[in-house]
């Protein structure tokens, strides 16, 4: 069985190749951000949002070099060694998915890299689909539970087609907490 298992996990491949896709295309405008800092960087997301990703841009940047640190609420993710309560000299945050239209949405923060595993096409189409159900709500067809079912049937036909765990990843500078 073991010689089994380790041959599979040999061959399998990367899961989700979209993933380094997604954080090279992102990284060297982090880096860009980065070389500018004069000290520590710390690195959050959106209600653990854009978590996935912000491990892989919190170990590139310590791989090259700089001072790493995440808001201590994210401790059991990163490490304990890795948080602090205090402010950054630049702070970044990650998001994916949906969770970027929220940080768009908000002043002081400045996007300053983006990825996508989809095409703008399908996203349009998603956003139409949303807008129909968003209407049978309002008009009284549909409950809010079978609204929150179609906008996740919708959310995982997204996912199911793109190449990483996301279809979207962003990182923005938090221009409101700078050190």
């Amino acid at each position: 069985m073991s010689g089994v298992n380790v041959a599979t996990a040999a061959t399998a491949g990367a899961p989700a190749a979209g993933d380094t896709a997604a954080l090279a295309a992102v990284m060297p405008a982090v880096l860009g951000e980065a070389a500018d800092a004069d000290g520590r960087i710390v690195v959050s997301d959106v209600f653990t949002n854009g978590s996935w990703y912000a491990r892989g841009v919190v170990l590139q940047l310590e791989r090259h070099g700089f001072d790493v640190t995440v808001p201590v609420a994210y401790d059991d993710l990163f490490g304990a060694h890795r948080a602090t309560d205090e402010r950054g000299d630049l702070n970044l945050v990650v998001a994916m998915d949906q969770g970027i239209a929220v940080l768009d949405a908000h002043r002081g923060m400045r996007r300053i890299a983006s990825w996508q595993g989809v095409s703008d096409a399908m996203l349009e189409d998603a956003d139409r689909r949303m807008a129909a159900f968003d209407e049978q709500l309002d008009d009284g067809e549909i409950d809010a539970d079978r609204h929150e079912f179609a906008a996740t049937l919708v959310d995982q036909g997204i996912h199911q087609r793109s190449a990483g765990t996301a279809y979207a990843v962003a990182v923005f500078v938090d221009e409101r907490a700078a050190g």
